[in-house]
């Protein structure tokens, strides 16, 4: 659909998955080259967000001086049995993945965004599980070690679970420590900088308006403004094809390392 879009002359903006694979990824992004239409996925709406604004600006600024480790953690409900499923998210064959290809795409794009250049995975070591969808052929949660160019390491998981849901992405450095939400909830539901001071002591405060319940309604609306303003203005989508490619490059390696039991490297 998306490929008939451009070869009929019309810029294309995408809900997610963007697409299944690396591969079909680099074939959007060749048309899109050919046609000379801009293509763009919804993948990006979390981008909106005041936490994450304010995040990439402190560390455009150096405020938490060089990356050591990021960590990015959801805890989830107990996934809806197999069965309660609409039908074409019953299969990996119609619904291309589980739980990896319908939040992890949000997850890396959102990652794609804060860090930039420093969003260079290298390699991935990763483990899913299918609790209460045992019968079915994807996964209900999952966790990966994603290894960065720089030696920056990033624990990335999803995990439907028995107890209390949370989402927290934390980010630390060799002077200081960022956590933030992902998308609009609590836990924190704003961003919070971290530094010790000359006496020792944890020094904490808030440095953006809080994301909570109340922002849905701009956050999905978020990625078909920016793509109108791209389009009728100039400019690039929030989330194009080469986004879209690094994006599918790491959710390929994660199946192929869960599968395999082994570390597998990142097509780059």
């Amino acid at each position: 659909m998306i490929l008939a879009g451009l070869d009929a002359g019309k810029p294309v903006l995408c809900e997610k998955p963007f697409l299944m694979n690396r591969q079909e990824a680099n074939e959007v992004a060749s048309r899109a080259r050919e046609t000379g239409f801009k293509v763009g996925s919804c993948s990006c709406r979390f981008q909106a967000a005041p936490p994450i604004r304010r995040a990439k600006e402190l560390l455009a600024e150096n405020r938490i001086g060089r990356l050591l480790r990021i960590r990015a953690q959801f805890a989830l409900p107990p996934p809806a049995q197999l069965e309660a499923l609409t039908q074409w998210k019953q299969s990996r064959l119609t619904a291309g993945g589980g739980l990896v290809m319908s939040w992890g795409v949000y997850d890396l794009d959102w990652l794609q965004y804060l860090l930039g250049e420093q969003f260079d995975p290298v390699s991935v070591f990763a483990t899913t599980d299918n609790w209460r969808q045992e019968s079915g052929d994807f996964e209900s949660s999952f966790s990966a070690k994603i290894q960065l160019a720089s030696g920056v390491t990033l624990l990335w998981e999803r995990q439907s679970e028995h107890g209390p849901t949370f989402q927290r992405v934390e980010i630390r450095g060799a002077e200081g420590a960022l956590d933030l939400p992902a998308i609009p909830a609590d836990s924190p539901a704003s961003l919070v900088s971290h530094q010790y001071d000359a006496a020792k002591q944890l020094q904490s405060q808030t440095e953006s308006e809080p994301i909570t319940g109340q922002h849905w309604g701009s956050t999905l609306l978020y990625p078909v403004q920016q793509f109108a303003e791209a389009v009728t203005r100039g400019g690039e989508p929030a989330s194009p094809p080469s986004t879209q490619i690094k994006i599918h490059s790491v959710i390929d390696a994660v199946y192929q390392s869960a599968e395999s039991g082994t570390v597998v490297e990142v097509e780059r």
